[in-house]
């Protein structure tokens, strides 16, 4: 058995396992595959919709984990309320993972690259992590 059929092979038993289909032109027109207009995540009818709605960041892009200290409540409060503040100033619908996680990483990895490493330790040492 070849490297590429052992694959198929364990592929094919862990959809079995999971019952998850692969998919095959035979189940890609079930309801459960296709995107109906029934959806209220897939309308249309707002002009602001833009082409980055059909981006599933979980299936889409790389994941990281990012941990933050549960005893500095300014911290999880500014992290919490800029992303309601912008829901709310923005006239689109702003989705934490699809557009403020990303928009809060740049912006973030931005002013670290103009930071050298004393104001990085003393910012680190202001959060307490240091």
């Amino acid at each position: 058995m070849s490297r590429e059929d052992r694959g198929e092979d364990v592929t094919d038993r862990i959809s079995k396992r999971f019952g998850e289909e692969e998919d095959t032109p035979d189940n890609l027109d079930t309801p459960e595959n296709n995107d109906t207009p029934d959806n209220p995540e897939n309308t249309d009818t707002d002009d602001t919709t833009d082409q980055t709605d059909e981006i599933d960041p979980k299936e889409d892009w790389t994941g990281r984990n990012v941990y933050v200290p549960d005893d500095d409540p300014d911290l999880l409060d500014a992290f919490d309320g800029e992303y309601d503040r912008m829901q709310y100033e923005c006239n689109w619908e702003v989705r934490k993972q699809q557009h403020y996680y990303p928009v809060l990483i740049k912006v973030g990895v931005d002013e670290i690259e103009e930071m050298d490493g004393s104001e990085f330790t003393a910012v680190a040492e202001d959060l307490g992590l240091r």
